[in-house]
């Protein structure tokens, strides 16, 4: 029988079929070096349209934030404005006041009562007078009740101090002036 030695060519068999898998296995690793490049470059392209549209975000915000205080303070300027012109319409409804109180206060003042003093804060008047009597100073006070501007007189004090050097009696008086023309609106 021939012997046939087949070792050698198994062995180059061997050799080949190792080539062939680091071959393989390098391409491979290349491949997926490869994919990880590609995977890793998506993904930076990704984080940086995405870091681009927060900072987007972040300028709108701004400028949005901006417009809200601008906003905020035109708000404040409307009801600073909207205060001044109710104090002045106030005023200006209040203004034919005084001269119904000194219209009033004449027709409601009988002969021989004499006032020396007035002073009014918003709608309270103090009076300070003078009368020949006690009767006068009712009859003021009924005179007062007729008006339909002034109001809930009430007598603080009276006193006949000055009645020995002048013969008259001092008195004090609260009242308040109304505006019937408010109570109809």
């Amino acid at each position: 029988m021939a012997r046939i030695n087949l070792l050698p060519w198994r062995e180059e068999q061997r050799q080949q079929q190792q080539k062939e898998f680091g071959i393989i296995a390098g391409g491979a690793a290349g491949l997926v070096l490869l994919l990880i490049g590609v995977a890793h470059l998506m993904i930076n392209g990704q984080i940086d349209y995405q870091n681009g549209r927060n900072q987007l975000l972040k300028d709108e915000i701004a400028v949005l934030d901006k417009r809200i205080k601008e906003i905020k303070d035109i708000e404040d300027e409307k009801a600073r404005l909207l205060s001044r012109m109710e104090v002045i319409q106030q005023l200006q409804q209040s203004r034919p006041q005084i001269v119904h109180l000194m219209d009033k206060m004449i027709d409601a003042l009988p002969e021989g009562t004499f006032l020396t003093s007035l002073k009014q804060d918003n709608d309270k008047v103090a009076l300070d007078g003078k009368a020949q009597s006690n009767a006068r100073v009712s009859a003021f006070m009924r005179g007062i009740e007729r008006s339909e501007w002034l109001t809930n007189p009430a007598l603080s004090e009276i006193v006949d101090r000055d009645r020995n050097s002048t013969g008259l009696f001092v008195f004090k008086m609260n009242l308040q002036q109304a505006n019937p023309k408010a109570k109809e609106e």
